[in-house]
């Protein structure tokens, strides 16, 4: 995908779904509204629709996908071919074509096959209660109010789905599910502006929210007895989960503590200290204060719009620095892991080199060979050949000589050799 509208380094998310939606949804789905599609190929579109859905909003694979259409007001696949179906229904039945409307009611009555334009549609004015086709026959609205009508059932029949599939993802605690509705754009990229760095810490804060931003606890759920799940800055034994990420790890201290006082008096200033003490001494709440504000509006917090949106804006600001952090101070622990590691392998080397020197084995050129009569096998020249330790080469070439005499003799491994020769 092209870097113009890739969430990492592009657009807003927000931005590049309307682009979306109003280019290459027209031409991906152009007259697809009359065709009987199979299963496969309908998957096959939705498999695309989703995964576009994804890399826009810089989300990993496994995100839920109630979450994907959720954060940006989206319908799948499915809608917005319903969408088209019903439009046309309309069309049809409008039509002065009379020729055409006998024919396709004709169909209709006689019931000619189950697979016709008129059958999958009646299914899918079943699917969002709207008029049967032998209602709309006796009073048809005009096209404006057909399609309000149409928008409204499609639109409330997805966001009662999403709002329940999200309340069974595990994942999706701490997403506030009231203020999901298809075509409003959740405050998470609806409070980022244009400028990609907003957009960067609006992806860090997307992944918190939809429970893929990757801890030590997540690795170790997946790849059990093989990943530790303490947390790696600082080593207490802790599990590193969102929790301990947000509200407790004290090597992330400095940095929580530059955007925790902010956040704090916004809310002080709104709510009072009393109620401040009193709700969020729970790192649960405070957690959840951060992660989606807008779950505590109505009990907690009041509800407003620009209350809500100045501590989104914090919280954002704070998880992006939180995230930061843990990236420098990983790198850096990996960084003196590896030099540990490199002067690890110099230490077993100078060993490796002082016990060589303290049994006289053969090396050419600092390379150490096991037994002289290696030496021979690989066609050494003469005088290239030498033993560790010694001066005088002579005694050495002798004592190759006769190492060399008693392997072509089949007595090679019973060779004595001392420490002079």
């Amino acid at each position: 995908m092209s870097t113009g509208v890739h969430g990492t380094n592009g657009l807003n998310p927000r931005i590049s779904y309307n682009i979306y939606r109003i280019y290459i949804l027209p031409r991906l789905l152009y007259s697809l509204e009359v065709l009987p599609l199979t299963n496969s190929q309908i998957n096959d579109l939705s498999d695309f629709h989703l995964s576009f859905l994804k890399n826009i909003q810089a989300l990993p694979t496994r995100t839920a996908s109630a979450a994907v259409f959720s954060l940006l007001g989206a319908l799948p696949i499915e809608a917005e071919l319903h969408k088209r179906q019903l439009s046309l229904l309309h069309s049809i039945l409008a039509s002065e074509n009379q020729n055409l409307r006998d024919i396709l009611l004709r169909q209709y009555r006689l019931e000619i096959c189950n697979g016709t334009f008129l059958h999958r549609t009646e299914n899918v004015l079943l699917q969002y209660s709207l008029p049967s086709i032998d209602e709309l026959l006796i009073f048809l609205p005009t096209k404006i109010k057909w399609k309000q009508s149409v928008r409204h059932a499609i639109n409330t029949f997805w966001s009662n789905k999403f709002r329940s599939l999200s309340k069974e993802k595990s994942t999706l605690i701490r997403l506030c599910t009231d203020i999901i509705n298809i075509g409003e754009i959740h405050p998470v990229w609806k409070t980022a502006t244009e400028i990609p760095g907003d957009t960067k810490k609006a992806i860090t804060k997307a992944r918190i929210l939809t429970g893929t931003y990757l801890l030590q606890a997540t690795k170790a759920k997946f790849n059990i007895g093989s990943t530790d799940p303490i947390c790696p800055l600082c080593k207490l034994e802790e599990l590193e989960n969102l929790l301990h990420f947000l509200t407790r790890c004290p090597s992330l201290e400095g940095v929580r503590r530059t955007f925790y006082a902010p956040l704090k008096q916004a809310v002080i200033n709104k709510i009072g200290i009393d109620q401040w003490k009193t709700n969020f001494q729970n790192r649960e709440t405070l957690s959840q204060l951060i992660v989606d504000c807008r779950k505590l509006a109505g009990s907690i917090l009041p509800n407003d719009n620009n209350f809500l949106n100045m501590v989104e804006t914090i919280s954002r600001n704070l998880c992006d620095k939180l995230h930061q952090q843990r990236r420098k101070l990983l790198k850096e622990e990996e960084e003196e892991e590896e030099e540990e590691e490199e002067r690890r392998r110099r230490r077993r080397r100078r060993r490796r080199r002082r016990r060589c020197r303290d049994s006289h084995d053969w090396s050419i050129n600092g390379e150490l060979l096991d037994t002289p009569v290696n030496a021979v096998h690989l066609g050494i020249q003469r005088d290239k050949l030498s033993r560790s330790g010694t001066k005088d080469v002579v005694p050495c070439r002798i004592q190759l000589a006769r190492q060399t005499v008693y392997s072509l003799m089949g007595a090679g491994l019973q060779c004595i050799w001392t420490r002079r020769c």
